[in-house]
């Protein structure tokens, strides 16, 4: 079997037979060089491409096209943004913050759009996001989340507070209390999507280079074991690989997430579980958790536990650098309004999008392994024992909030 099918459920359903596609021949020239083939780079080559035909644009996968976390996630392309409405009204201001969320709503639609325009069939599902409350303190998260959103200038067509009938009517759970709901999100088969963006760069006369691994990048030069790729701009699309290039190993903390799907349930277990609308859904404990209905009418779920820090976009026009990534799990949408602003801010147009607050934003450096190590796996002890002891008391565990705070939130 192709081993790129045994990576995950979402490669070894995907109808196009997984064979790596050409490797960079040797030296070359282009205008645009992009290091990695996920959603980042394939959307950035596609907005690129849309924009100005003419631009000779080279993407370098290591693997295949979608072989990371872009073809391996939870499925969900949606509006979250992995910074709090806080933390970026501290940085640029209450109007930026907004807007950054407005521009994240957008793109949800967006990538529909496109979807749609190119033929994609990524079993694309746009029910929304249901969210369980199961217990007092989820409850009363709950209703913080929706207080905080109408404080910040966000409707009932945004998020919404659910009862316990109407959450259960969604998503038959145990100990159901109450909800949120957001119309904010599709379902999706990550792995699809990524091929299909492949398929279509490709069609538009993008050159994708894989096999070809990236081993470093400086200014107006991607290096490569076969050969040099000269570019007015190179642009960083590795996000979870960034740590292997030569200088960046501080600039990204990667993070795993486990993910599981069962055998197609017939329909008369989906009567009993709901999620007729395909929601994609979690709870309001505090180690996230995540799942599916897929297309084939499996029940796909999944765990993971990660910081409250900021993704970023940027460009210097000087080195011709540009980056995008640390996305902290919420990049299917967010990698889509990262290669539209990078296409913007090559081509140098004065949008709305490179205004907004995450653009040329720098995260701080993460420390030197293995503190690093300890630190992120100390707050993810903290974070799953908060939810043991709010199981327990019915009570809101303090732990968590300064754990937050400390991370970053």
């Amino acid at each position: 079997m192709n081993r790129y099918r045994t990576l995950s459920f979402w490669h070894g359903t995907v109808p196009d037979p997984l064979e790596p596609g050409p490797p960079l021949p040797g030296d070359t020239d282009v205008d645009v060089a992009i290091a990695g083939g996920g959603f980042t780079g394939l959307w950035t080559a596609y907005y690129l491409r849309k924009a100005d035909p003419g631009l000779r644009i080279a993407v370098l996968e290591r693997e295949i096209a979608g072989f990371g976390a872009s073809g391996r996630n939870g499925g969900w392309c949606s509006a979250l943004f992995p910074a709090s409405l806080d933390k970026l009204a501290r940085m640029s201001g209450r109007p930026a913050a907004i807007a950054m969320h407005r521009a994240m709503r957008a793109t949800v639609d967006e990538v529909g759009a496109v979807v749609t325009a190119e033929g994609i069939d990524c079993h694309w599902r746009k029910g929304g996001t249901v969210q369980l409350a199961r217990s007092r303190p989820q409850l009363g998260r709950a209703k913080d989340e929706v207080a905080h959103s109408r404080a910040f200038g966000f409707g009932e067509d945004d998020l919404r507070l659910l009862s316990a009938g109407e959450a259960s009517g969604m998503l038959a759970a145990a100990d159901v209390v109450g909800g949120t709901y957001t119309p904010h999100c599709a379902a999706i088969h990550p792995a699809r999507l990524a091929r299909g963006l492949a398929a279509t760069i490709r069609r538009l006369g993008v050159a994708l280079y894989e096999q070809t691994a990236v081993t470093s990048i400086e200014p107006r030069r991607a290096r490569t074991p076969a050969g040099t790729v000269r570019a007015e701009y190179v642009i960083r699309a590795t996000e979870g690989y960034t740590p292997g290039l030569p200088g960046l190993r501080r600039a990204i903390a990667p993070v795993y997430s486990l993910m599981i799907a069962t055998k197609p349930l017939p329909q008369s277990t989906w009567d009993r579980i709901g999620l007729a609308q395909h929601a994609t859904f979690g709870d309001h404990r505090h180690v996230i958790i995540y799942g599916q209905r897929t297309a084939d009418g499996r029940f796909a779920f999944g765990g993971r536990g990660a910081p409250d820090w900021c993704a970023s976009v940027g460009l210097d026009h000087g080195t011709g650098l540009g980056w995008a990534g640390g996305y902290v799990g919420d990049g299917v949408a967010t990698a889509n309004l990262a290669g539209r602003t990078l296409a913007d801010l090559i081509l140098r147009r004065d949008t709305t999008l490179v205004t907004l607050p995450w653009v040329n934003h720098r995260s701080r450096r993460w420390e030197a392994e293995p503190l690093r190590w300890l630190g992120t796996n100390a707050a993810l002890w903290v974070m799953a024992r908060a939810d043991r002891v709010e199981a327990r008391t019915g009570r809101p565990a303090r732990s968590a909030g300064l754990c937050g705070r400390l991370m970053g939130g």
